[in-house]
């Protein structure tokens, strides 16, 4: 968690490094607990990944992690950007989570701003960015970072909930 550009009054975010990871374990983990409905991965899963495996996200070149810290180093949300799996060229936003007492600030802006610019400064061509089709803030969000509507699917969720989950994109 060290030198970022992105800061907004008092908050500032960070890319976490590879020492981080207990750190975006523990946010991460609280985010799946608290908003379940909102991510693509369920706390259960999350809950039982090793040790490694966290360091390992970490330690990958084709993703990465943002925190949303406080001055007194309190994490209170979390993003990610990491390589489209089937399309070498873009990227997929994924994991944002602010805790509740610090949303409607327009901080997400600062999650939008730092994965952009560090998918372009990786040399991707799109970032792709997706919510379930109930996340209306989400859909804000992703709208006023100048994200474009491609389509939707209808797919079953962590919670066993079938609805559509809304795609959208934005050529870098």
């Amino acid at each position: 968690m060290r030198n970022t550009n992105f800061r907004s009054s008092n908050y500032s975010l960070y890319q976490f490094e590879q020492q981080d990871w207990m750190a975006l374990k523990r946010i991460r983990l609280e985010a799946l607990r608290l908003e379940p409905a909102l991510f693509g991965s369920s706390l259960e899963e999350n809950a039982r990944l090793p040790d490694t495996s966290w360091q390992e996200r970490l330690a990958a070149h084709n993703r990465a992690y943002f925190g949303l810290f406080l001055p007194d180093g309190d994490c209170i949300g979390l993003s990610a950007v990491t390589q489209q799996i089937n399309l070498a060229n873009s990227v997929v936003l994924i994991a944002s989570y602010i805790k509740k007492q610090h949303r409607g600030q327009g901080l997400s802006k600062l999650f939008y701003d730092a994965r952009i610019e560090w998918a372009k400064q990786h040399g991707y061509a799109k970032a792709i960015v997706s919510h379930r089709d109930t996340n209306l803030v989400s859909r804000a969000a992703s709208q006023r970072a100048g994200f474009q509507f491609t389509h939707l699917t209808e797919r079953v969720w962590p919670d066993g909930t079938r609805s559509n989950e809304w795609f959208y994109e934005l050529i870098l």
